[in-house]
């Protein structure tokens, strides 16, 4: 996944502490369809609870997402990939920084 991907709403990132980052996209409801915003937003709230107990879990289970509005574009590792994730991210706000 790259930056200029379309529809790229949302970035879980896990630390070498296990410890789990979520971002999304401020822009959310511009980007969403409006009949699937509802059911991002509720993903996403659940995300952030769920990384707070089961971190490498929810990371796991995200990282395989194939179907849906969700799906996974990249997974790759923090130490490899550190330039990808800052550009990534940079225009994303956090909503979870869990299992530290």
């Amino acid at each position: 996944m790259t930056a200029a991907v379309t529809g790229a709403v949302a970035a879980l990132l896990v630390d070498d502490g296990g410890g789990v980052q979520i971002f999304a996209d401020p822009r959310l409801q511009e980007i969403v369809h409006e009949d699937d915003l509802a059911y991002v937003e509720s993903l996403l709230n659940d995300f952030v609870k769920r990384a707070k107990l089961h971190p490498t879990d929810l990371f796991e289970q995200v990282s395989s997402l194939a179907v849906g509005p969700i799906v996974t574009h990249r997974k790759g590792t923090t130490s490899t990939d550190s330039d990808y994730l800052k550009s990534f991210c940079s225009n994303f706000q956090q909503l979870a920084n869990a299992g530290d």
